[in-house]
């Protein structure tokens, strides 16, 4: 039998060998992890869209009054754990807003067009970072290098960023003095930066 491999427009793996268990199995994983994929890029779009909604309705209600914005949250949490069950907590609803504020190119329309890097667990994580240089370079360290939730809570608290740049600027003084030193008519330096 000739062996085949395809990927279907869902991105699942069809393959025919002459091992039907194996291309069975190889089937069911590839649709799941695509399923797990498609989860993922849901549930961000789906926080970002909630905050985005909130920050809209405490825009809106500002000109109603000013306490009004601040029980907005309170009220919704509410009545969403009232309708929907666990999982809407005024926390929950803050980090959504927090999201949707720092990470306004996620979504950039309600008709779904989106560039959904990572998980929202891994967008929890980089809520935690402040400088937005910072955030911008773990967002896209962790989706190139594909790194897992564990890896980038470490590299965050460990500051990676900074003693990256640090060690950068260590590198760019260390070279501009040997030029000087070394009285070169002519130091070409070809640093890339990090950002």
């Amino acid at each position: 039998m000739s062996e085949g491999i395809a990927t279907t427009r869902e991105g699942i793996t069809y393959a025919e060998t002459d091992d039907i268990v194996e291309d069975v199995v190889a089937i069911i994983q590839s649709a799941q992890a695509t399923a797990h994929r498609a989860i993922d890029t849901t549930l961000v779009r789906r926080n970002w869209l909630v905050g985005m909604r909130i920050v809209n309705e405490e825009l809106k209600s500002g000109a109603r009054s000013e306490t009004y914005g601040r029980k907005v949250v309170p009220r919704l949490a509410g009545e969403l754990t009232h309708r929907l069950g666990k999982g809407y907590t005024r926390t929950s609803l803050y980090q959504y807003v927090k999201f949707y504020r720092m990470f306004p190119e996620i979504v950039h329309s309600v008709s779904g067009q989106s560039h959904v890097l990572l998980s929202w667990t891994h967008y929890r994580a980089l809520l935690r970072v402040e400088d937005p240089d910072a955030r911008a370079w773990y967002e896209r360290e962790a989706a190139e290098q594909a790194w897992s939730v564990r890896t980038l809570s470490r590299n965050i608290s460990t500051q990676w960023y900074h003693r990256l740049l640090a060690n950068h600027a260590d590198l760019l003084k260390a070279a501009t003095t040997l030029c000087i030193t070394t009285s070169m008519s002519r130091c070409l330096l070809d640093i890339t930066p990090l950002s």
